[in-house]
């Protein structure tokens, strides 16, 4: 069973949520992480009533169909060297679900002893629920579980691609 780390922490309004996932005896590949980045947006858009729409640049924005709201909003993702790894960040920039622009979402992975550890981190995000008991007993349990769940996803995808 893949070992998962999975945190949150809340400080002056902001929220720091990582999820990550360590994948036994898969070695790293940094050409590609950007299409794995792709992939989480593309994953999203397996959930109902969501669509994600791509700009120019490559900024996104995650749209509710059933109500017509852009739910957040990215500008064109960096790559970064972080955390002894490498991140694909995307600067939040809006939406209906933040309270102000700031912040990222960061797909990540970096080699441990005997794997390839996977993550996803949402840093200095500004929730428009505020972060009170209506933020948490909500939004974090959709966030934990579509994040979880595209990791165990992306961890098959390069496990069935370790050996190309």
């Amino acid at each position: 069973m893949p070992d998962i780390i999975d945190t949150l922490s809340i400080r002056a309004g902001g929220v720091h949520a990582f999820q990550s996932l360590l994948l036994p005896n898969v070695p790293a590949r940094p050409e590609r992480l950007v299409p794995y980045g792709e992939s989480y947006f593309r994953w999203l858009e397996r959930l109902p009533w969501i669509a994600v729409k791509r700009g120019p640049t490559g900024e996104r924005t995650i749209n509710d169909t059933a109500l017509r709201l852009a739910l957040l909003r990215f500008a064109p993702p960096y790559l970064i060297e972080e955390r002894d790894g490498r991140e694909l960040r995307y600067a939040i920039v809006g939406g209906a679900l933040a309270a102000a622009r700031g912040g990222w979402l960061a797909l990540g992975y970096r080699e441990e002893a005997g794997g390839l550890r996977l993550w996803v981190d949402v840093v200095a995000y500004r929730p428009r629920l505020g972060v009170g008991w209506l933020y948490r007993g909500t939004q974090v349990h959709v966030h934990r579980w579509i994040t979880i769940n595209f990791l165990h996803a992306w961890g098959r995808q390069l496990s069935q691609n370790k050996s190309e």
